[in-house]
């Protein structure tokens, strides 16, 4: 195990090279779906005696990670510790967990609001199937499920519901990306 000295910094790369800020966001949320399958594990493993060994592996591991992530610059607060992300009139609240359109709060599910939270990180983007299982449900490796598009389809309606209709975009056997109806148009006029 390496020791906490010789750990780099939490704002930087193994080569030293500073991470840039939609980097360290990507970061502090890998760390913290980390911790919370630790804090799992560790509750399993607490159950069986014969875990002891594995349990005092895990304690470690769960000690390196909250470290790291308070290691985060102050400059860039963690997912889940920032700010607002807004797209256009759509504002998503991180630290709230509230949901704005044009004003007018959007009600949503916890699972709802962690989808749209992850597509507005990086808006107008295609994030993966595999991407949004991994950061909004802590899945992982590949699998087949209907759960991403069920709760996408929840969304879209909640969204619609507020006036934001046809910001969560299918982008057919890949994933899902948030785009403001205003893109979406200069998009279909470049197309025309």
């Amino acid at each position: 195990m390496t020791s906490h000295s010789d750990a780099p910094p939490a704002d930087a790369r193994p080569d030293g090279s500073a991470l840039a800020p939609e980097e360290l966001d990507e970061v502090s949320l890998e760390l913290r779906q980390i911790a919370r399958r630790l804090a799992r594990l560790e509750r399993m493993l607490s159950s069986d005696p014969a875990c002891a060994k594995a349990l005092v592996a895990v304690e470690h591991a769960a000690t390196d990670i909250r470290e790291a992530t308070l290691r985060l610059p102050d400059g860039m607060p963690p997912v889940g510790a920032s700010g607002a992300l807004a797209v256009g009139p759509l504002v998503v609240e991180v630290r709230a967990r509230r949901v704005t359109y044009a004003g007018r709060p959007v009600r949503l599910t916890r699972k709802e609001w962690d989808l749209l939270a992850r597509l507005a990180r990086t808006p107008h983007d295609c994030v993966t199937k595999t991407d949004l299982l991994r950061d909004v449900w802590g899945a992982q490796g590949r699998m087949r499920t209907r759960t991403v598009d069920s709760h996408a389809s929840k969304l879209r309606r909640a969204l619609a519901c507020a006036g934001a209709e046809g910001w969560v975009e299918n982008v057919w056997g890949t994933g899902y990306r948030l785009v403001s109806a205003a893109a979406r148009d200069v998009e279909e006029l470049r197309a025309a």
